[in-house]
């Protein structure tokens, strides 16, 4: 008698169903806008896409996929997606990028203490490049570096959770 033993590393696709594979892959393509815009437009290599999504489609379903399945689910949706709308478009071409270079950042717990220091610094730089943003816990400052001994002299070493320099910002304004 002998023992058959499955080969190492063989795929167990059975019990994975067609539909939950190309379910998965419209998933994941849902929110990339830049490969929806790819498969559109018929240049993107459906190949190298399905081995880049093999992981998290296998990890979606619970189970291995083979690459042909996940393949030919990325060929079948390929004609699911149209290139970006009009009103994209128009966005997009009424945008403005800047980028600003020399840029620094503190990022700081959200007190009653920094939320006033930090609302100062705001009334007394209001012609200054001086961003904020605030989480639930935390509040971020991202501003011209010349700046950035002025505004860390005013925080108390005990709030600051981080800070750096010499940063970029890439600035989107869009209507």
């Amino acid at each position: 008698m002998a023992i058959i033993e499955p080969k190492v590393g063989a795929l167990d696709t059975k019990s994975v169903t067609p539909g939950a594979i190309i379910a998965a892959v419209r998933d994941e393509i849902d929110y990339d806008l830049s490969l929806q815009d790819a498969l559109a437009r018929d240049y993107a290599n459906i190949s190298a896409v399905g081995r880049m999504m093999q992981p998290r489609i296998s990890e979606k379903v619970g189970k291995e996929v083979n690459i042909e399945s996940i393949i030919t689910s990325l060929k079948r949706l390929r004609g699911v997606y149209t290139a970006a709308s009009e009103e994209i478009r128009a966005v997009i071409a009424e945008s403005v990028v800047n980028v600003r270079t020399h840029v620094s950042k503190i990022s700081v717990e959200k007190t009653r203490k920094t939320l006033e220091a930090v609302s100062a610094m705001l009334a007394s730089h209001q012609h200054d490049f001086l961003h904020v943003s605030e989480s639930i816990s935390s509040i971020t400052l991202i501003f011209d570096q010349k700046l950035h001994k002025k505004i860390r002299d005013k925080l108390p070493d005990s709030v600051i959770l981080e800070e750096g320099d010499d940063y970029a910002a890439i600035i989107v304004r869009a209507p």
